[in-house]
């Protein structure tokens, strides 16, 4: 009678841990959810950070003009991609954070892409619809700049 006591708790007990097993797989894994986040975040932070450091590099190129001064701004979109990420960040897919020449950024990898119009100082930043992100497109040019 003890024995088939014990028998009936050990068989309770596997049928309990491979209830919690199937339902741990079809759990959505947390380290995927915190990737995911962190990819996004760096996108984001990659765009934002672009947009902030084109307005205040336009901002900086009128005033050495109005200056007299050397203009250091850069001349091609490869130039602006240098200054916006000296130290070669990858982008959260893999391979370089910002193209140069390019109008929609890259879906697969999170790249921002970059264009300049030199004519026109004009710089043209479009995050891409990277996994749960909606493509976005800003441009900085010297009207956005005098209506601050």
């Amino acid at each position: 009678m003890i024995l088939g006591f014990f028998r009936a708790i050990a068989t309770l007990f596997v049928f309990l841990i491979l209830v919690l097993l199937m339902v741990a797989l079809f759990l959505p894994n947390p380290m995927e959810q915190y990737k995911e986040t962190a990819d996004l975040t760096k996108l984001t932070s990659h765009f934002e950070e672009a947009v902030r450091l084109s307005r205040s590099t336009l901002a900086k190129s009128y005033r050495q003009d109005a200056l007299g001064i050397t203009n250091t701004t850069p001349t091609t979109a490869a130039d602006w991609v240098l200054l916006l990420n000296p130290s070669m960040v990858i982008a959260p897919g893999g391979g370089p954070a910002y193209l140069p020449d390019d109008s929609d950024g890259d879906a697969a990898t999170g790249a921002i892409g970059i264009i300049f119009i030199s004519e026109e100082r004009t710089v043209i930043i479009a995050k891409p619809a990277f996994r749960s992100l909606q493509a976005e497109t800003i441009t900085v040019t010297a009207e956005f700049l005098l209506e601050e």
